[in-house]
């Protein structure tokens, strides 16, 4: 599949957001103005209750992004190694991100990506990295499971799993890779991209060093194709239990009177 150099066709998607470690004094307010300066998604992470960090997503913060409008996937990921522990790490981490989905109610269906968040050789993406997703995967088969990573780690999860999601890192790699469905803006291209009108998100600054911020905060820039399978209005919801059969219906007293 084409990788791309700046601009990348990321930038002509339809929606951009952000996403962030944590959103300080985050309330109903903030929301309402995330919206409205045009972030359209978010994303958060999940953190299981044994590896509190301070990082994670609760159920009062996703409800304002929801209230406002806004969508939100998300990513797990309790070291920045994680990935290179293999098919057993990565079903002991999907365990505990499925935990923290039904706490929270997160409905199935939902974008979650495991994490490798850190640089690895070629052979190691199409390797034990792989095994890391299978096993996050296969530990989360009612959502829309996927990576985040570098240029290698995309490209090797569309040869090996082409219908699992894909998160571009902008850490690693100045090329974006076709198809991703979500791309974290690559941090060297930042300035350029202010300077060019292509961040359509109002108060927006970007740093010397490419840093972008949304009215003070630290953010990373994002953007998405599409919406679909993000958490929030329109996103799929667990399945409705069936309801009582069809009620019976009394036939029409001609009918007993009729001749047959």
């Amino acid at each position: 599949m084409p990788l791309h150099s700046y601009p990348y066709p990321s930038y002509n998607w339809s929606f951009q957001g952000f996403d962030f470690a944590g959103m300080p004094n985050i309330d109903q307010s903030m929301a309402a103005d995330m919206f409205a300066d045009g972030v359209r998604f978010v994303g958060r992470y999940l953190y299981a209750s044994q590896y509190p960090n301070g990082k994670g997503i609760s159920a009062a913060e996703a409800q304002l992004y929801l209230d406002a409008g806004i969508r939100i996937f998300l990513y797990y990921e309790v070291n920045t190694t994680d990935a290179l522990g293999g098919y057993d790490r990565g079903q002991t981490n999907g365990l505990n991100a499925l935990a923290q989905c039904q706490q929270l109610s997160v409905p199935t269906g939902t974008q979650i990506y495991c994490c490798c968040d850190t640089a690895v050789t070629d052979a190691q993406a199409a390797g034990v990295v792989m095994d890391y997703m299978q096993g996050f995967a296969d530990a989360l088969p009612d959502y829309n499971t996927g990576i985040y990573g570098g240029t290698n780690v995309v490209q090797a999860c569309y040869n090996a799993f082409p219908n699992n999601y894909r998160c571009q890192a902008g850490a690693w790699g100045s090329q974006e890779f076709e198809p991703i469905n979500v791309r974290q803006w690559f941090l060297g291209t930042n300035n350029s991209a202010y300077n060019d009108g292509l961040i359509n998100i109002a108060n927006i600054t970007v740093d010397q060093n490419g840093y972008a911020y949304w009215r003070g905060v630290n953010v990373d820039l994002c953007s998405a194709p599409t919406l679909d399978n993000m958490w929030g209005d329109g996103s799929p919801t667990p399945p409705t239990p069936p309801g009582p059969g069809p009620e019976s219906k009394s036939m029409p007293i001609w009918f007993y009177l009729k001749t047959f």
